[in-house]
C-alpha cells in the first residue's frame, strides 16, 4: 500500500504553495480554485494531525499534534470534522453524486471510535492517550524493510516474502528507514535478537562506542573543512549592490523555496549560537510588510504569532550563490571523494561573507551554514539520481518478467 504520494500532496507545504500561487496572480482564471483547494488540503492535514499523535517530545505541536488529554480540544475538533465530512459530496465524471464513498464512511467510524475510546479511558482514570500507538506505522515500516530486500520485485511470491522477513528478523530490523516511505519511523525494537539467542553468554557491543566513533568522524571532517578554508581566498561581490533587484528576484514564486531554506538554516544557527548580533545579521527586521516572505507566512501555523524564522536579504543572497555554485561546479563531480569538503571550500571562495558583522562567531557560523547546506544539496542530488536509477531498474525488471511470462526469454 503505497500512500506516500497522497500524504505528500495532502500536506501543509502543498497548501502553502497553492495559496502562494493564488496570491501571485499567475493564473487569474484559476485563482479562486487554487485558494479553495489549498483550504481543503489544509483542513485535511489538520484532520490527520488530530487523529495521529506525536512520535516523541520533539514532534509535539501545541494545539495541533499532541497527546489527547482533558486540556486539549480533540473532542471538539473531532465533532466539527464529523459534521463537515457528513456534508461532503463527491461528484462523478457524469455529474452525478457518488452514494457510497468508503473513505468518508471509514473516517466517520474512526472519529466516533476515537471519541468513544477516549471517553472510556478518561472514566477509567487515564490522563493521556497517544494516538500514534493506534496506527499501522510499525506494520508499514516492517513491510518497507521487507521490500528493501528486493526493491524491483513489486509482486513477491509467498516464498520470497518468507525469505525476506526471515532475513529482516535475523538482522534485527536494522535496515535504514527510507525518508520517502509511507509513514514516519516508529522507533520500535524487537524484544530479543538473533545474537542474544545464539550467543547467550557473550555480551553485546555497546552502542556508546558506535556513537563516539560517529562523533569522532564528524569532528575530523569538520577539522578538515576548517583547514581547507583557512587558505581559501574570498572573492567579494561588487561593492554597490542593487538590493531592490535582488529582492525582486527572490520575491518571485520560483525563488520562495530558497527563502524558506535560508530561514531553516538561520534557525539552526540561532539555536546553536545564542548571540543577539548573529541573530540580527541572519534575520529580517520587519518581515510582516515584506513580500519576500510570502511563502514562510503561509507556512505559519498560527496567525497571531510567528514561529518560523525570516532570513535576511544578505543570507538569502549568500545561499542563492552557494546553490548556483553547487549546480554548476559540484554536480558534475558528485562521485568524487570528500565531495562535501570540496563544496564547502568552493562556497567560501565564491560567496561574500563580509556582510556578517559578528567577528566572534563569523567563522563558526559559516562553517555550520556551508557544511549543513552542502550535505543537504548532496543528499538531495543523490536522491534524484537514485530515483532515476531505481525507475530504470524497475522498468527493466518488469519488462523481463513480462517477457518470461510470455515465454519470450528465459
Amino acid at each position: 500500500m503505497k500512500v506516500k504520494y497522497a500524504a505528500q500532496i495532502l500536506s501543509n507545504t502543498v497548501a502553502a504553495v497553492l495559496k502562494l500561487l493564488s496570491e501571485a496572480d499567475l493564473n487569474p482564471q484559476h485563482k479562486h480554485e487554487l485558494m479553495e483547494t489549498a483550504l481543503v488540503i489544509q483542513d485535511l492535514y489538520k484532520l490527520f494531525d488530530y487523529t495521529n499523535g506525536p512520535s516523541g517530545p520533539q514532534d509535539i505541536k501545541k494545539g495541533i499534534r499532541q497527546n489527547v488529554s482533558a486540556k486539549t480540544d480533540h473532542l471538539n475538533v473531532w465533532a466539527d470534522f464529523r459534521k463537515k465530512m457528513e456534508k461532503l459530496v463527491f461528484v462523478k465524471s457524469n455529474g452525478m453524486a457518488a452514494t457510497n464513498v468508503r473513505c468518508v464512511k471509514g473516517y466517520l467510524i474512526t472519529l466516533s471510535s476515537l471519541q468513544d475510546l477516549w471517553n472510556k479511558l478518561s472514566r477509567l482514570g487515564f490522563k493521556y492517550l497517544n494516538l500514534r500507538q493506534l496506527n499501522q506505522d510499525a506494520l508499514e515500516n516492517l513491510f518497507g524493510i521487507i521490500r528493501q530486500h528486493s526493491p524491483t520485485n513489486k509482486n513477491p511470491t509467498c516464498a520470497s516474502f518468507i525469505g525476506a522477513i526471515k532475513t529482516a528478523l535475523i538482522s534485527g530490523l536494522t535496515a535504514p528507514h527510507n525518508r520517502g516511505s509511507n509513514c514516519e519511523e516508529d522507533c520500535k525494537k524487537l524484544l530479543t535478537n538473533f545474537h542474544e539467542l545464539v550467543f547467550e553468554n557473550e555480551s553485546m557491543p555497546k552502542k556508546d562506542d558506535d556513537h563516539d566513533d560517529h562523533s569522532a568522524r564528524e569532528e575530523k571532517e569538520m577539522e578538515i573543512c576548517e583547514d581547507s578554508q583557512l587558505s581559501a581566498p574570498v572573492l567579494s561581490l561588487p561593492e554597490v549592490l542593487d538590493f531592490e533587484d535582488i529582492e525582486k528576484d527572490l520575491t518571485d514564486v520560483d525563488s520562495q523555496p530558497l527563502v524558506y531554506l535560508s530561514g531553516y538554516i538561520a534557525s539552526i544557527i540561532i539555536k546553536q549560537y545564542n548571540c543577539l548580533r548573529c541573530k540580527n545579521n541572519l534575520t529580517a527586521e520587519e518581515p510582516e510588510s515584506c513580500p519576500l516572505f510570502r511563502y514562510i507566512k503561509l507556512r505559519e501555523w498560527w496567525n497571531a504569532k510567528s514561529c518560523l524564522t525570516y532570513p535576511s536579504l544578505n543570507l538569502c543572497r549568500t545561499i542563492e550563490i552557494a546553490i548556483t555554485v553547487f549546480n554548476t561546479e559540484i554536480i558534475g563531480c558528485l562521485h568524487q571523494k570528500n565531495i562535501c569538503q570540496l563544496a564547502v571550500t568552493l562556497f567560501f571562495i565564491k560567496c561574500d561573507i563580509s556582510w556578517f558583522s559578528c567577528e566572534m562567531h563569523s567563522k563558526l557560523v559559516f562553517d555550520v551554514m556551508f557544511v549543513r547546506l552542502s550535505r543537504l544539496l548532496v543528499r538531495r542530488q543523490c536522491q534524484r539520481v537514485n530515483l532515476s536509477l531505481s525507475e530504470k531498474e524497475e522498468n527493466l525488471a518488469s519488462a523481463v518478467k513480462n517477457a518470461q511470462q510470455r515465454g519470450i526469454s528465459k
